[in-house]
């Protein structure tokens, strides 16, 4: 299996704080396929959502996908989702457990904690998707990288966040079949979890909500100036550009307390593990802060061993 996904992709392992042997198994691979596998080790568990930005940020190729590591979702079935995002032109392509072609095979309640979330997303936000959840996405990469910086949840909202970003923007989002099976025998959300991503969930609601009240009052205040007699020529720009640098000036704030308590909690974590780990002299950013694709500022920060290494190194320069 591994042969076959390194002769048609390059694979990035990033493992999130984990307590078993995948950082291991993960480096053995990249020892035997060198320049073609990526193994980045976050010291401390640091969410879903920090993980695949980590991931994303490394990525070189036009599309990126990301695939749960338990195999619960099998890695061939990224070849049908590429066929799929050639065939409809879409800029993402999101496996779904409820497409009326998915082979799913999960715990009882597993299904109905994964109903009662679609209906809450549905309620909530109208996105023309059955599922948001599925461990396997594909992503056109100037898109993807577009919606991140729009991204503050960094656990188990993640995914809806940034679907729901794209999808504000006028991304082109389908979604496709996917045979589901699951390996693990206890699952990866526990109760306690279901209120953390209500939370989380209803976050990403405010800020929408916030967003698009902010988006009105700056096109209609552009409006008014345009109109208005002797008017100049920064007011006269057109209600469409008042509204996306309106976007700009929203998106760069924290709107919602949670976002501001994710970042804090990320930095808190990286922080307290780097007195105990020797940090490299530099692990640099992949773009720049100028970049208006530019990842959060903390996982730039994440210390990442690349290819096997004993010692911390900066992922880039191993390529």
């Amino acid at each position: 299996m591994v042969r076959e996904l390194v002769d048609d992709y390059e694979v990035l392992v990033v493992d999130d704080g984990s307590t078993d042997a995948t950082a291991e198994a993960a480096r053995l691979c990249a020892e035997a396929y060198p320049g073609r596998i990526f193994v980045f080790r976050v010291p401390v568990n640091s969410g879903k959502g920090a993980a695949l930005i980590l991931g994303a940020n490394h990525a070189r190729g036009e599309r990126v996908a990301f695939l749960d590591a338990d195999l619960d979702l099998h890695p061939r079935q990224l070849g049908g989702m590429l066929a799929r995002m050639e065939a409809t032109g879409a800029d993402a392509v999101i496996g779904s457990k409820r497409h009326p072609e998915s082979q799913v095979v999960y715990p009882l309640w597993r299904r109905v904690l994964s109903t009662g979330y679609f209906f809450l997303v549905k309620m909530l936000f109208a996105l023309p998707l059955r599922d948001t959840q599925t461990g396997i996405k594909l992503f056109r990469r100037r898109v993807l990288l577009d919606a991140i910086p729009r991204v503050h949840v960094q656990r188990f909202a993640f995914d809806l966040e940034l679907l729901v970003s794209m999808h504000d923007a006028g991304a082109s989002i389908v979604d496709a079949p996917v045979v589901l099976t699951t390996q693990r025998l206890t699952g990866r959300i526990a109760f306690k979890d279901v209120k953390t991503v209500f939370r989380d969930t209803c976050a990403v609601f405010i800020r929408r909500r916030v967003r698009r009240v902010d988006l009105r009052r700056a096109r209609l205040a552009a409006q008014r100036a345009a109109s208005a007699p002797g008017a100049s020529a920064e007011a006269q720009r057109s209600p469409a550009e008042a509204g996306v640098t309106a976007e700009t000036s929203v998106v760069s704030e924290a709107l919602v307390e949670t976002a501001l308590l994710d970042a804090a909690t990320l930095d808190a974590a990286i922080a307290d593990t780097a007195a105990a780990v020797e940090e490299p002299a530099a692990c640099p950013t992949v773009r720049d802060e100028s970049d208006d694709a530019a990842a959060p500022a903390a996982a730039s920060r994440i210390v990442a061993s690349i290819r096997g290494g004993d010692e911390e190194t900066d992922p880039i320069s191993q390529r």
